[in-house]
């Protein structure tokens, strides 16, 4: 709403000749004194229809009295008597955009700059208008207009470059900085901008990098975790083939239709077994310690 709104005269002053006076709307509402303040700015509009001060502290009023649609109506009734003053416009976009109605907030603005083209202050505002509201395709438009009706000022392409920089990419940011840099190779501005680009630029990178090592570093562990774990699971499918195994054979050593040749060959079989079934066990005890210490 601050893209519409600006301090007008009260009702009090209005009404008194007294432009000097600290009394405002504000203090008649409190004292109760909405309606007869109404009043007043009512009688000086029908009065003077050009009476646009009293217009303003008429909507005013009635937006105190939270009477959205007749400060609109009141405005709008300005807005026919009074088609060249710009300020009632601003004063019934600022209350759309209050409203939420940003459908014809927007229009408000567009006419605006229809009626005053020369000053690009407006499209600075819509520009900004659009920024509120995300539209940034709309509010770049607005911006390069804003530059190619003014070319040589330097703060409408720094509000440029300021914008792509924050909304588009510092890429595009830098490039349209470039390009102004070298039409006016003088502007201190411009090349002041570019080194404080510049620094955007490597403070990104240095945030960039350290994110990119962080993620590194945790894709890493994820993967050593996931080796961990398939490893994990292959050691003990390889322990559980050694027990049947062990079993078997431990069987096989026992019955006495085993030859003693064999039965020899069995022993140092399970003897081996026994040793291959320790290492696997250990490590199987380690790599589920690692697994519960990284959870």
């Amino acid at each position: 709403c601050l893209i519409f709104f600006f301090k007008q005269k009260t009702a009090y002053e209005i009404y008194q000749c007294d432009w000097s006076s600290d009394v405002c709307s504000s203090d008649l509402a409190r004292k109760g004194e909405v309606d007869k303040a109404i009043s007043i700015a009512k009688s000086l509009i029908e009065k003077d229809k050009n009476q646009t001060d009293a217009i303003f502290v008429l909507s005013n009023l009635y937006l105190k009295k939270n009477d959205f649609e007749r400060a609109i109506s009141a405005l709008k009734e300005g807005v026919k008597d009074n088609s060249d003053v710009v300020s009632l416009r601003l004063q019934l976009g600022g209350i759309y955009a209050m409203k939420k109605d940003y459908a014809h907030a927007e229009k408000i603005l567009k006419e605006i700059i229809v009626l005053e083209p020369g000053n690009l202050g407006y499209r600075q505002r819509l520009a900004k208008f659009y920024i509120n509201m995300k539209e940034y395709k709309k509010a770049e438009a607005a911006l390069r207009d804003t530059v190619r009706l003014d070319p040589e000022d330097e703060s409408r392409k720094l509000m440029l470059v300021e914008f792509l920089a924050r909304h588009k990419s510092i890429k595009d940011a830098e490039t349209e900085l470039l390009a102004a840099i070298k039409d006016y190779p003088d502007a201190f501005s411009l090349k002041f901008a570019q080194a404080k680009l510049y620094e955007k630029i490597k403070i990104e990178l240095t945030i960039l990098k350290e994110d990119l090592k962080q993620k590194v570093k945790k894709i890493t562990e994820l993967h050593d975790e996931l080796t961990r774990e398939k490893q994990l699971k292959q050691d003990i499918t390889e322990e559980m083939e050694i027990d049947d195994k062990l079993i078997l054979d431990k069987n096989l050593v026992e019955s006495e239709s085993t030859s003693d040749e064999h039965r020899e060959t069995l022993k140092k079989e399970i003897e081996d077994l026994d040793k291959k079934r320790k290492d696997i066990n250990k490590r199987i005890i380690e790599e589920e310690s690692w697994t519960s210490f990284l959870k």
